[in-house]
């Protein structure tokens, strides 16, 4: 079915022709069915806990980042928890800037969640339930902790 194809074992390019692309979408689905988990399907997220008030700092992001190699079948750690929402606002258009407040912690955290918006929150949103890593967000010389948000919805 392929005339060209190429990548690695993360991405792929193929060129097909268009007549072939209703065989090829049934083929490539069968075959993606074989290999997934049913609850990577389903969107499904699969946390390590959540962090103590103690974890909130840049030693335990650092220790984070170094403790790698992360990859296929070795996800990097997320860790999920609900947090007070102090602020929200879109960045670059499409990325989702808040400040949350940890339980138990005097001061709020940086989140950032690229790709994501609060479009269809309700207006009044206090509480979220946050998926996230924890890192460390380096600009124009500051380091600052700051949990990339990988799921983030307004508790109702």
């Amino acid at each position: 079915m392929l005339n060209k194809f190429g990548g690695h074992a993360m991405a792929a390019g193929v060129t097909l022709d268009g007549d072939k692309l209703q065989g090829f979408m049934q083929a490539f689905d069968l075959e993606v069915q074989r290999h997934v988990a049913r609850d990577e399907l389903r969107g499904v997220i699969q946390s390590d806990g959540e962090l103590t008030a103690e974890d909130f700092n840049q030693t335990t992001a650092e220790q984070l980042r170094h403790a790698s190699p992360w990859g296929q079948a070795f996800p990097e750690p997320l860790f999920d928890g609900v947090f007070a929402l102090q602020s929200r606002r879109i960045v670059g258009e499409k990325h989702l800037k808040v400040q949350l407040l940890p339980p138990e912690l005097p001061h709020s955290i940086d989140g950032i969640a690229f790709n994501q918006t609060d479009q269809d929150w309700p207006a009044e949103v206090s509480q979220v339930n946050v998926a996230y890593q924890l890192d460390i967000n380096e600009f124009r010389g500051n380091r600052l902790l700051q949990l990339l948000i990988r799921h983030i919805e307004p508790i109702v």
